[in-house]
């Protein structure tokens, strides 16, 4: 039986290691996008390459015939980006997001139709409202090649009140596969939780030239609500991935 069709398929490209024990986790930023793109009516499909061999990502991402191929990248995920970017670029409209791409967009721009800088959850918002009109000028937040010439827009002002923010959904996620690899490795198992985003101060090793100095946090009830679902799905801890977790000492 043929999949249901998704408007927009997101991949993270990370692999598990075949020997050896790592911190492997699922990408909080696509679990963002998918949250994001649900609330708005759109049907997707995050695919998790950790635990799938690429021959079943492209299978699922054939069957889902997605009008967008998301897909994340970290600087250690740069290879297996890049090389799916090649497989699947003729299927559908390509995007990269993530630090890597956020911080050397210019990089990524022969390989993908749209690099997005930046948070992501309006970014691919309004690529969804253009994909029609293909007027991505239109859109803040990214980079992409036009006639040759690189085309940026205006930066994406960063999200401040956080509490706009749906949870993440972890609906796609392998969780059980996830679980069951921290747990053989590690006795128990983690996965990543952000109750704030953003730094006020200025060190100068920092990637804050990237993403500024504001300062926003989630309500705490959103952040409780997010461990109870965590703990439903069998984690045993959270891995705060805030830069900053412990700003507010109160609310901490």
């Amino acid at each position: 039986m043929s999949a249901v069709r998704a408007d927009v398929v997101l991949v993270y490209p990370q692999r598990a290691p075949e020997h050896g024990r790592h911190w492997i986790m699922p990408s909080l930023g696509l679990m963002y996008l998918s949250a994001s793109l649900r609330r708005a009516g759109y049907s997707v499909r995050h695919i998790d390459h950790t635990f799938l061999e690429r021959r079943e990502v492209l299978e699922q991402i054939e069957s889902l015939r997605p009008s967008v191929i998301g897909i994340y990248c970290m600087i250690t995920m740069q290879d297996e980006a890049l090389s799916l970017a090649a497989q699947v670029r003729d299927k559908a409209l390509t995007v990269v997001g993530g630090p890597y791409p956020s911080g050397e967009p210019e990089t990524f721009v022969d390989d993908f139709d749209l690099v997005a800088v930046g948070e992501g959850e309006e970014t691919i918002l309004g690529i969804m409202e253009h994909l029609d009109d293909r007027r991505f000028e239109e859109v803040e937040g990214l980079v992409f090649k036009r006639d040759g010439c690189v085309v940026k827009t205006e930066p994406r002002v960063r999200t401040k009140d956080m509490s706009n923010l749906p949870l993440p959904y972890r609906g796609d996620i392998p969780n059980a596969e996830y679980v069951a690899y921290w747990r053989r490795h590690w006795k128990d198992a983690t996965t990543p939780l952000m109750s704030t985003r953003g730094c006020p101060f200025r060190c100068d090793f920092c990637h804050k030239s990237v993403f500024g100095d504001l300062f926003s946090a989630r309500p705490v009830e959103s952040v409780v609500a997010e461990m109870r679902e965590i703990a439903e799905l069998g984690y045993d801890h959270i891995w705060m991935s805030d830069d900053l977790f412990t700003l507010n000492y109160r609310r901490t």
